[in-house]
């Protein structure tokens, strides 16, 4: 992953309303960078300099355009040397480097983190990267419709030290670095505006007739099955999307398995409380320190202590039911009648998730996906901008099987992270939405622990 994508993301402030602005940005960088390598900036060379320095690639016609139009910020000489003014170097906030490096010295010292700095800085670092790649990888794909599979931030390889200091740094209510980790990560967004050119003039038309089908790992979220955190991160994410006026609907197929997992999980809290002999505390202390979370456990000693009763599941299952109706009272349900699957579909799926998936959810999963595709495919226009539908997961193996197996022209899994960057940029963002989208590019040191029973938790 080429370093420069985070130091421009820190170091130059995109606009996101013309490409001719952005694109400006990403010349006056480039400048400043030459000078760096005490290379003259020469107009001829731009193009090849952008490219080199950037990655991204532009005409020789356009980068004298914005060269022709920004003489507050680039003054030419005769020769076509190209140097920056005091407004051009006033663009580039190189200050922006060093304040993140002390925002990752303070979190060192304040959570008393006993790697070594520099390994700890080479962990978050190595993490935003990540980030800032997959994000632009899955925009563009949206965007181009193009066929590829994320790649996504390698947690196998990752102990549970290391997962937990990437957690506890995003975890940390942290005004400065809230702020910076957005405007980081969100520069994905930026980036791919400058990529899929100018024909698209208004970015926001992206937004124009969506329609957002929700997984039950997000449902369940919004019920507040993880932690509470996850749940206000979730809800925000929506109320955004009903702001950007997306609709957001179930399939039947969603409803019936959201309401047979919420049956399906209160078995086992009642199979786990059976053969626990401790008090409500005590199993909570266990719980904390076990290997994985389990929403529905934590959800039922929380009831339990509020209601003052324990031993009722059919009253804790009667409440998860109200609380899921409440929680779709303003999202559509759409009947999406009868799929079938092929059993070759169905075994490569179940094969894919290492067989830690029951055959009822994997085809509730698969079945989700054809419908989705079925409805974009009573447009004309599939690909690209143009595709309405897309099944909004955090399902990061759904995502990845379906780019690889499913979908051969534009993703139809996307993780609401990717949506929720681009909403931001265009509908403008508040100090909570910042924290929000900290949250959604979270990795859990926890959620790639294999165990069949909390498969919609993660």
């Amino acid at each position: 992953m080429n370093e420069y994508l985070i130091r421009l993301a820190l170091v130059i402030k995109t606009s996101h309303s013309k490409f001719v602005e952005n694109l400006t940005s990403i010349i006056v960088y480039v400048i400043y960078s030459l000078n760096l390598e005490e290379k003259e900036a020469k107009i001829e060379n731009l193009s090849n300099d952008v490219e080199r320095i950037s990655g991204l690639e532009f005409t020789q016609k356009e980068i004298i355009q914005v060269v022709n139009e920004s003489p507050s910020y680039i003054y030419q000489t005769r020769n076509g040397r190209l140097i920056l003014t005091e407004e051009g170097n006033k663009r580039i906030h190189t200050e922006k480097n060093k304040e993140f490096e002390n925002i990752i010295n303070t979190y060192i010292k304040e959570f008393d983190v006993s790697k070594a700095p520099e390994d700890v800085r080479k962990l978050i670092y190595e993490f935003l990267y990540s980030n800032i790649e997959t994000n632009i990888e899955a925009l563009l794909n949206v965007i181009k419709g193009f066929d590829g599979s994320v790649e996504l931030f390698q947690l196998e390889r990752l102990n549970n030290e290391e997962r937990k200091i990437i957690n506890d740094f995003i975890d940390w209510d942290n005004e400065q670095k809230n702020e910076m980790l957005y405007e980081i990560v969100s520069f994905a967004v930026d980036y791919c505006r400058l990529t899929v050119k100018k024909d698209k003039a208004n970015f926001a038309t992206f937004l124009k007739g969506k329609t957002f089908y929700l997984d039950t790992n997000i449902i369940f979220r919004m019920m507040g099955l993880n932690n509470v955190q996850r749940k206000e991160t979730t809800l925000r994410f929506i109320n955004k999307c009903k702001e950007a006026k997306i609709k957001l609907r179930i399939t039947t197929f969603t409803k019936t398995e959201t309401l047979n997992s919420i049956k399906y999980h209160v078995d086992q809290v009642k199979r786990i409380m059976r053969g626990y002999k401790g008090n409500g505390k005590a199993l909570g202390d266990l719980y904390d320190k076990s290997s994985y979370e389990d929403g529905f456990l934590t959800a039922y000693l929380e009831w339990s202590k509020e209601n003052g009763i324990s031993g009722r599941y059919d009253d804790f299952y009667n409440d998860l039911k109200i609380k899921f109706y409440e929680t779709i009272n303003e999202i559509e349900t759409e009947d999406a009648g009868k799929i079938t699957i092929e059993a070759e579909l169905l075994s490569d799926y179940m094969d894919f998730k290492e067989r830690r998936i029951t055959k009822e959810n994997a085809e509730y999963d698969i079945k989700n996906l054809m419908y989705v595709d079925k409805k974009r495919k009573y447009k004309s226009d599939v690909i690209g901008w143009n595709v309405g539908e897309y099944f909004i997961s955090a399902d990061h193996k759904l995502i990845r099987w379906a780019d690889n197996k499913f979908n051969k022209e534009n993703p139809i899994v996307v993780l609401p992270s990717v949506w929720y960057s681009i909403i931001l940029k265009l509908l403008g963002r508040a100090n909570d939405d910042i924290k929000a989208f900290s949250e959604f590019i979270k990795i859990r040191y926890v959620q790639d622990k294999p165990t069949e029973n909390i498969q919609y938790l993660t």
